[in-house]
């Protein structure tokens, strides 16, 4: 098993999510993308700008979420977020993912379903 560091792993269904929302097309995403920061601007006033300077930026822009700069935001604004807004902020991604996939069935437990995993997320 390949053991992976990025922050999100920890979170199982955020890491889930996330994996749905890099593959979406940019249009859904984008609108996914202004609703969480939105959440998070609301949820925690000045907690983008305040940590914004802290937030890694890999120059040569290898991670998915690096080559948009609001998707940058979003994904680094989660990493400092309380734990009641990152749920809720998870909660917003994993209903807007099912509505993306039409409602039909569990996209997420498909897809754990598909790596050997048993964890319905949805």
């Amino acid at each position: 098993m390949i053991r992976k560091n990025r922050w999100y792993d920890a979170h199982d269904r955020l890491a889930h999510v996330l994996e749905w929302l890099k593959e979406l097309p940019n249009g859904p995403r984008n609108r996914i993308v202004k609703q969480v920061i939105d959440l998070l601007n609301g949820g925690a006033p000045g907690l983008l700008e305040k940590y914004l300077l802290e937030f890694p930026l890999d120059q040569e822009r290898r991670r998915w979420y690096d080559r948009d700069p609001f998707l940058w935001l979003m994904v680094n604004g989660l990493r400092y977020a309380n734990p009641d807004l990152l749920h809720d902020a998870t909660m917003l991604m994993e209903r807007a993912v099912h509505e993306r996939a039409g409602g039909q069935g569990e996209p997420h437990r498909r897809q754990a379903e598909s790596k050997g995993r048993n964890t319905a997320i949805v």
